[in-house]
């Protein structure tokens, strides 16, 4: 198992903004909106784990400061 490290979450994130940057160019590219509710759907949904994975590494690097203190 992979251990949830600083630099492992930044990971996490880029891949997730990556993955983001690929659903808005699709989204772009579906000129009759045929997949715009499930696009948006999953976009929404990265946007979310983005966010959680920020404050996940916020919260390590917050204990690890208090730790060195």
């Amino acid at each position: 198992m992979t251990e949830l490290t600083e630099q492992y979450l930044m990971k996490i994130y880029d891949d997730l903004q990556s993955e983001k940057n690929k659903l808005f160019n699709e989204l772009k590219n579906d000129k009759e909106l045929t997949k715009e509710k499930t696009i948006n759907s999953k976009i929404v949904c990265i946007d979310s784990i983005i966010k959680n994975v920020l404050k996940y590494r916020n919260l390590k690097i917050k204990e690890k400061l208090k730790g060195d203190l």
